[in-house]
């Protein structure tokens, strides 16, 4: 069904939307959930013996990212500039916000994701970087007024920077840890080593 849409911008239609949104900030408001999802499992979910293993790895994954970022723990001057340069796609020239189309549920949800990964995969194929943002979805008010999205239809989900890689930034060259196979995959049955799964 391609429940998705992308709004792209560039050029001065990217700079009117980076300035709204930068608005919102110069006034003291801070990015918030929308209220058609959370973007991040709540503290409180993340609390529970249950989900530790989440909890660590996003811990994890912040703490490396800011130091690549120069940002030190319990620096949140510099954690708010990092988080205000999402705002800005990371200074890529071009722009995306995608929408899912609100008469599809999870699985629709799942189709835009797969999507994604092929929208980013091309353009790698082509020699242009993207970075996916689902900070864009916690600025919904800026997005939908400067877009004229209709949010009867449609609720913003995230946003792409699509541009060229910048290799000598530190950020860059993060390279986040992944969870074993034997994590998230069961393996019954048999053949698996014909089929080179034991190479994972």
């Amino acid at each position: 069904m391609q429940p998705w849409r992308c709004h792209v911008v560039a050029g001065k239609e990217r700079v009117r939307l980076v300035e709204r949104v930068a608005a919102r900030f110069a006034q003291g408001s801070l990015p918030e959930d929308s209220g058609e999802f959370s973007v991040y499992p709540s503290r409180e979910t993340l609390k529970k013996p249950e989900n530790a293993a989440l909890r660590s790895r996003r811990l994890k994954l912040g703490i490396d990212m800011y130091m690549k970022l120069g940002v030190q723990r319990g620096d949140s001057d510099g954690q708010l500039r990092a988080l205000k340069r999402n705002y800005e796609f990371f200074g890529a020239p071009i722009g995306i916000i995608v929408t899912v189309d609100k008469a599809v549920d999870k699985n629709g949800w799942g189709h835009v994701g797969c999507f994604l990964q092929t929208l980013c995969l091309l353009c790698e194929e082509r020699g242009l970087a993207t970075c996916l943002q689902e900070a864009w979805s916690q600025v919904e008010p800026e997005v939908v007024e400067m877009l004229g999205i209709d949010t009867t239809r449609e609720a913003v989900w995230c946003g792409v920077a699509l541009g060229f890689a910048d290799p000598a930034a530190p950020v860059n060259s993060l390279e986040t840890e992944r969870a074993p196979v034997s994590e998230f995959a069961s393996f019954r049955g048999g053949g698996f080593d014909e089929l080179c799964l034991s190479k994972l």
